[in-house]
């Protein structure tokens, strides 16, 4: 999850060692090409010497940022750094690679890996090398898997104090079929959560929510039931958000009086547009390049809460079951028939 990530990445000892170089460096005006950080940091962009004399890279920026109103980041400027080891020691990669895909891989040579150790990306034990959650974000951050859309979330469980941030993330990645697990997890973090608090969290994370992840944070609110609907009445003094929240109260069964104002609906009708854009860019997705492992139907399932409610129903559902699971046959007319439905609703 984002906020773990994030104190991995700060407390990372190489990256204290490098951000405390940058530092003095830039402090003292003199560079130290001498020094074995010298370069790493220059890469990373911690340092920037183009000017004769050494100042902040954009990654030392955006570490430590001098306008106090802007937080800091933390897990980017790690991943610039680790792009930077990887740069010197390009041998590392496919250890790495096959690291990821076995989850461990012997290592005939561990030269370089103590610097990808001490950088908190790898666990080196017995001439075994595992990555971390943070070496796999890295790692993730190379190539094609740059793009979100192919990280796999493991969100672990859920805890009362989760952060926007995190609950973001993990939306995101359920409305995209991206969480690990995806129908044991959610069903782990209903069993796991107060209902009343899950159902803030939701509420609160909703400004920062949209498309497929708004319509899947609107159907766990929806699981939830009524003791969500405290945590839902703030949705209604919320221009974005009051159609979302009165459209829960009528399907809960607790309709309110009144009917949204124009600008309310036209909110809701442009994230319905989008988790339905959202879908069909999932759907060209898979069938480029067919998810692996394949989709299991319960996974599948899961699409229904992040699109429209009015297109979630057992006709679609089958359509997407015949469209993404590998074990069940697609019929002609499948895709031709789901777009037509996805264009009605649109």
């Amino acid at each position: 999850m984002p906020s773990a990530l994030r104190m991995a990445a700060e407390s990372a000892p190489l990256m204290l060692d490098l951000v405390e170089f940058a530092t003095e460096i830039v402090a003292s005006a003199s560079p130290r090409t001498d020094h074995e950080h010298w370069r790493t940091a220059v890469l990373a962009g911690l340092i920037d010497p183009s000017s004769g004399t050494p100042q902040y890279g954009p990654t030392m920026r955006a570490w430590s940022p001098e306008d106090d109103l802007v937080t800091p980041q933390r897990v980017e400027p790690w991943i610039e750094v680790f792009q930077a080891v990887l740069g010197e020691s390009p041998e590392l990669v496919p250890t790495l690679l096959v690291a990821f895909r076995d989850g461990q891989v012997a290592a005939e040579s561990l030269q370089g890996f103590e610097r990808l150790e001490r950088l908190g990306a790898v666990i080196v034990e017995d001439s075994l090398v595992r990555l971390t959650p943070l070496g796999v974000r890295g790692l993730f951050a190379c190539g094609r898997w740059a793009d979100p859309s192919y990280w796999l979330l493991e969100p672990g469980e859920w805890w009362a104090n989760l952060s926007t941030e995190d609950l973001v993330a993990f939306l995101q990645a359920a409305a995209q079929l991206r969480l690990v697990d995806q129908a044991g997890a959610v069903g782990r973090w209903f069993e796991q959560a107060s209902p009343e608090q899950f159902a803030y969290q939701l509420v609160h994370a909703g400004p920062s929510l949209h498309g497929g992840a708004l319509a899947t944070a609107f159907g766990y609110l929806l699981r939830i039931g009524l003791d969500a609907a405290p945590a839902v009445e703030e949705w209604l003094a919320n221009v974005s958000l009051a159609c979302w929240g009165l459209q829960w109260f009528d399907l809960i069964g607790a309709p309110r009086a009144g009917a949204p104002t124009e600008q309310e609906h036209a909110c809701l009708i442009a994230e319905s547009k989008r988790a339905v854009d959202e879908l069909r860019a999932l759907l060209d997705r898979s069938a480029l390049e067919p998810p692996q492992p394949p989709l299991p139907g319960a996974t599948i399932d899961q699409l229904s809460l992040a699109i429209p409610h009015r297109l979630a129903t057992p006709r679609v559902g089958e359509l997407l079951q015949r469209l993404l699971n590998s074990e069940v046959p697609e019929q002609p007319g499948d895709r031709a028939e789901l777009e037509q439905l996805l264009a009605e609703t649109r």
